[in-house]
């Protein structure tokens, strides 16, 4: 027995298998900095994001070593050999309120405490390397946060003295939409500093999410 309407039903079929295969496809080259910090994300480097802050009079990468999962508090990383004051750290909000300007369900990066002549001293760090290469969709947002000031770099590949961009200030929650091009291994990194007001009250909630193309 033969159904007259067979081949339009499978041409439909087929039609919706391939947007499905295309939707995972798609969300698969998508990269969120937020969704990807999660209470199984104890590794360090977490996929593609890594965590961590720029080594005082040194200015180079140093990862985050614990890993901290309070339930329904907060994710975190930081380094028990370099901290003060829960800084410089990377955390999310798991709670239902609003704490030091980071709402629920954000990441906050907190630069350190020391302050040397470097720009980047002590800042908070979110890397993101490249898995391909090719050309990534770079969204970024930054938020105003605590009550201190701070301000904010992007860098591809630990050029500090070249910055893609460089925000002298978060307060005007300032976001940077730019398509870069990475090659396979190649960094970008999101760098929070304290300014001249100290390191204190200075979370800084952000956005970012990179895309392939």
């Amino acid at each position: 027995m033969t159904f007259p309407h067979e081949p339009r039903m499978m041409r439909a079929l087929l039609a919706a298998v391939a947007m499905i295969v295309v939707a995972v496809h798609a969300d698969a080259q998508r990269y969120d900095a937020t969704k990807a910090l999660t209470p199984k994300s104890d590794t360090n480097p977490n996929g593609v994001w890594s965590y961590g802050y720029l080594e005082t009079g040194f200015d180079s990468f140093i990862p985050y070593t614990h890993f901290i999962y309070e339930e329904g508090v907060r994710i975190a990383w930081q380094d028990p050999n370099h901290v003060m004051l829960e800084a410089p750290t990377i955390w999310k909000n798991l709670g239902t309120d609003t704490i030091n300007g980071v709402l629920p369900g954000h990441i906050s990066l907190h630069p350190g405490w020391t302050q040397l002549n470097s720009p980047f001293d002590d800042a908070a760090v979110i890397r993101f390397t490249a898995p391909a290469g090719g050309q990534y969709a770079v969204k970024l947002a930054l938020f105003a946060g605590n009550m201190n000031e701070t301000e904010a770099w992007v860098i591809k590949n630990s050029k500090l003295t070249k910055p893609l961009v460089h925000f002298p200030s978060t307060t005007p929650n300032p976001t940077w939409n730019k398509t870069v091009s990475l090659a396979q291994g190649a960094t970008l990194d999101v760098v929070v500093g304290h300014a001249a007001d100290g390191f204190l009250f200075d979370d800084t909630p952000i956005s970012l999410v990179i895309t392939k193309k």
